[in-house]
């Protein structure tokens, strides 16, 4: 009765075969936990006993040479898979790892037990990290899932690559989704734990690669996804984390392969959506507006990530009215947040403004006094909160002041105190009017982006002639 056939680690395998001996269903049946034992161990050495072999253990020296070939232990072989049908059916129901003998062979197999409390934890953390569903709450999502998860059995290395990557998604929800520049320290904790547990497993490698490179360490996240190769060629290959190194090392068209491929394994996981329209969109690809429009939006999260990237999208094509219609849809979301007003002020009011610069060409005039009226109301309502508008929100208001000097110098401020948009410096449109500028250059070099991403963006601008088509 096999759980889920994941490779178990042999701390655990060993933990679990101690649990079934003491077990009521072995406790009085010693010879059974011999065998059983017998066929663990030697499945973990990778050299399973062959029947004559596991006789010549259990059997008196006389009992042996009347039973060479070890006809007795398939009998008792077969007591022992009832054995182990029962104990999972009753006390061993909702152990963590289950360990079973196949018919006919007597190489152990090792499994993790869906109906464990720690893999219970392990897929509600993963359906909502696929859901993009971390809450108002912290202690809601999928962070605090994986934190249950390693309560339960500390040895479950999986965990540890799972909470890092949990922790990191909610660290670019907390400050892309809802503005906050500061989220707090889960990630570093969790990245720690990882780095002591579980360092030789490929996730771990791949997650290492993602982080590296969102912290702009080339070199180290070279290195993470190279050791990741070496472990699974085939994985590595296909991961959203590869990908986004790619993505920023300027390799557009083999990391919107590997989102796209993503997508197609797994059409209803909106957060592999959203993942591939905001790679179409920093490769500048009109796709990116079918692949949101098709989101299955299961939750308000995944609805305003949609509307913020489309937002975003329409800034760049410069169809700032639309950009401000989906923005404001966001702003005057009165669930989110709390009510509270909404930390992407900035960029609402950016696209305003440039809505009004263009006046009646798209607004007509009953649109245009609309827009002015609004405007009003975001510039008061930003003033009166300017102490929680972090940098890079202060820069959409320079840009649309026009005043690109303390645009840059918000910018950098935002960048030199971490924020995740340094590691895409070069690719992001809405920072293509800077691109020229000495200081945004001085500071891309100071953060160590890649030339490379400067380049490839470069000749994507060019032959788009500085905008794809809708």
């Amino acid at each position: 009765m096999l759980g889920n056939p994941e490779k178990v680690p042999q701390v655990l395998v060993l933990d679990a075969l101690g649990r079934i001996e003491r077990s009521e269903v072995f406790r009085t049946s010693k010879n059974l936990s011999k065998i059983l034992r017998i066929c663990v161990e030697g499945t973990l050495a990778e050299k399973p006993p062959t029947a004559a072999e596991i006789a010549k253990e259990i059997l008196t020296e006389y009992a042996f040479k009347h039973d060479p070939k070890g006809g007795g232990v398939r009998v008792q072989a077969k007591r022992l898979r009832e054995k182990l049908e029962e104990y999972q059916k009753g006390c061993g129901a909702h152990e963590l790892v289950w360990i079973d003998l196949p018919d006919g062979a007597y190489e152990a197999k090792f499994s993790y037990n869906s109906n464990s409390e720690v893999m219970k934890h392990m897929a509600r953390a993963q359906a909502l990290k696929n859901e993009l569903v971390f809450g108002e709450k912290y202690d809601r999502g999928a962070v605090y899932e994986m934190w249950k998860a390693i309560e339960a059995e500390p040895k479950f290395r999986p965990a540890y690559p799972a909470l890092v990557e949990c922790s990191c998604l909610y660290v670019l929800y907390e400050v892309f989704l809802k503005g906050f520049s500061s989220p707090g320290d889960s990630l570093e904790s969790a990245y720690g734990l990882m780095m002591n547990k579980a360092q030789d497993e490929i996730d771990s490698c791949l997650v290492l690669g993602g982080i590296y490179t969102l912290e702009r360490k080339w070199q180290e996240a070279s290195l993470s996804f190279e050791k990741a190769k070496a472990i699974d060629a085939v994985k590595m290959g296909g991961s959203l984390w590869y990908g986004l190194y790619l993505l920023l090392m300027g390799d557009f068209r083999a990391a919107i392969d590997i989102s796209g491929a993503n997508l197609k394994c797994y059409p209803d996981r909106d957060s592999v959506r959203l993942c591939h329209a905001l790679f179409l969109y920093l490769a500048r690809e009109g796709e990116a507006f079918k692949v949101l429009h098709e989101c299955v939006r299961a939750t308000r999260e995944v609805e305003r990530a949609s509307d913020i990237l489309t937002g975003y999208m329409h800034m760049y094509h410069e169809v700032y009215f639309a950009a401000v219609e989906l923005l404001d849809s966001v702003y005057e979301d009165k669930d989110y947040l709390g009510g509270k007003w909404w930390p992407h002020i900035g960029a609402l009011i950016f696209c305003n403004t440039k809505s009004i610069d263009r006046g009646h060409e798209f607004l007509g005039a009953r649109g245009l006094d609309e827009a002015r009226s609004n405007q009003k109301v975001y510039v008061e309502r930003c003033r009166s909160e300017m102490e929680f508008v972090d940098m890079f929100q202060r820069m959409f208001l320079y840009m649309a002041a026009g005043n690109g000097e303390k645009a840059i110098t918000a910018l950098r401020s935002a960048c030199l105190k971490g924020h995740p948009i340094s590691a895409a410096l070069w690719l992001w449109p809405f920072l293509d009017d800077y691109r020229d500028h000495p200081r945004f250059v001085r500071l891309a070099r100071k953060l160590n982006v890649p030339e490379a991403q400067r380049i490839a963006s470069e000749r994507l601008i060019k032959s788009n002639g500085g905008r794809s088509s809708l």
